[in-house]
Order: C-alpha cells, then structure tokens, then sequence
C-alpha cells in the first residue's frame, strides 16, 4: 500500500505539475498575444511607411506644379511689359574696345561689335526704356536694389528693348564702376555715341552726368563691362 506520506508527496507533485502546466498555457497565450501585437505594430510600420511614400511623391507633384505655376506667371508678367521699339535711328556698328576712352580702364566686352547712336537718339531710348525699369525695382533698397541691381537691370532691358525692336546689334550701352582708389564707390552705366564720346548715364534718375572722361568722385570710372 501507498504510505500517507507517499500520497501527500504525490498530491503536492500534482499540484506543482498543474500550476506549471497553466504557468506554461498563460505564457503560450502572452507569447500569442505578443506575436500578435508584434505583427500589428509591422503592418502599422509598412502602412506608414507606404502612406508617407505616397504623400512624399504627391508633394513633390503639388511642389513640381507650383514652380510650373510661377514660371508660367513670370513668363506672363514679362510679356505684359509694354516693351517700347526703338525707331532705326543712324548708327555705326563699331568694336567698343577700340574707342580711346576705353584705354585706361578695366574693360570688358561680350559682343565684337555694338552699335553707336547720337547722343540725343541715346537719351530718347533710354528715358523710354527707364520707366520699365523704374517699375521692377521701384526704388533704392541695401543690397537688393542698390546701384548695381539698377545699373544691371537697365543694361538687361537695354538689351531686351534691342531685341524686341528687330536690331541684330546691341547699342553701344555698358555697366560702369568707380575706380578703386574713391572712397564713395558707385555703380552706373555708360554709353558711346557716334562721335565716339562715352557718356555717363545714371539709371536710378535717367540722367547724363557728362563725358566719362570728365567723371569726379563716383563717377571716375574705372571698370566697363558691355555685358550684353
């Protein structure tokens, strides 16, 4: 026969081996659970991963199709400029760089060859093309529209208004600079009439400050660019 103490021993056995068994089923359903939620979290991951691939590329679009929106707008605004044609006066397509003027400053040219005109046809020119001008950029601003901004700009719609009128030459028209030794130092432009005379132009007020050779202070020039 089975002994008191062997049944007790048993019956405490039991128990343990039962408490384990459901020790072992509750951490086969957490460890279920965990797989589970595990599975979850990488589809969660996975959609996320596809929705943000999908807003990135559709941003990108709205991004593609508002730079095509603002050039278009550019593009429109600039052909609603009231471009002024410029009559075909009497001039002279001669290489700048040869007018003496020229000799004793840093010179630059694009073209080989610009066309001259007479003084008063040069004045007629730019006061129509000014207005455009005095119209991007308005006004004097530090750095942004500042004496070289408006001295850029003028030679630019200098040569645009050329180009529009039909000629197949730029006018003799350039970007001029102080020299470096000034202490006040300036940005303007200059062009060259057909008696070869090089005249200082100032783009902020349309107006001539003499014969380059004659230039005091700021406008001593000594740099030239025919950029256009």
């Amino acid at each position: 026969m089975v002994s008191f103490l062997e049944l007790l021993f048993c019956g405490k056995c039991v128990a343990k081996a039962t408490a384990l068994e459901k020790e072992v089923v509750s951490l086969k359903e957490d460890k279920a659970v965990l797989i589970r939620n595990y599975q979850n979290l990488m589809t969660e991951k996975l959609q996320l991963i596809l929705d943000c691939g999908k807003d990135a590329l559709e941003l990108h679009n709205k991004i593609q199709e508002l730079e095509q929106l603002i050039k278009q707008m550019e593009q429109e605004d600039l052909e609603l400029f009231n471009w002024p044609k410029i009559p075909t006066y009497t001039y002279a397509a001669v290489d700048v760089s040869t007018v003496q003027e020229f000799y004793d400053v840093e010179f630059v040219r694009a073209d080989a060859a610009y066309n001259l005109f007479s003084k008063a046809d040069w004045v007629a020119l730019l006061t129509a093309v000014h207005p455009l001008v005095k119209e991007a950029l308005t006004r004097w601003v530090v750095d942004i529209s500042d004496c070289d901004n408006w001295s850029t700009v003028m030679s630019a719609f200098v040569s645009i208004a050329f180009k529009k009128s039909g000629y197949f030459k730029q006018g003799a028209f350039a970007i001029a600079h102080t020299v470096s030794d000034e202490s006040a130092r300036h940005a303007y432009n200059l062009f060259v009439d057909l008696d070869r005379k090089v005249w200082l132009y100032e783009p902020q007020n349309n107006t001539l400050h003499g014969l380059m050779q004659d230039g005091e202070g700021y406008f001593r020039t000594g740099y030239v660019w025919f950029l256009v």
